[in-house]
């Protein structure tokens, strides 16, 4: 079993991959190919930066524009 990480430069290059590992039945019920992969992770955009607001609270302030995804 191997663990990847995978970013993509914007959802419609996520979802072209996606469609490569799903399968949708005869009741029209999406899911994920289990020859393909164990499980899927949608992460979304990650935080490339970090501040504090006036509380003190962790806030982005600069956000990645690629879309993350943990494939297993």
């Amino acid at each position: 079993m191997r663990f990847l990480k995978y970013e993509f430069k914007n959802p419609t290059a996520w979802e072209t991959a996606k469609a490569e590992i799903e399968i949708t039945d005869s009741e029209g019920n999406v899911y994920y190919d289990p020859s393909k992969v164990v499980a899927v992770h949608y992460i979304g955009n990650l935080c490339d930066k970090w501040g504090e607001d006036a509380e003190g609270n962790p806030v982005c302030e600069i956000l990645n524009p690629n879309i993350c995804v943990d494939v297993i």
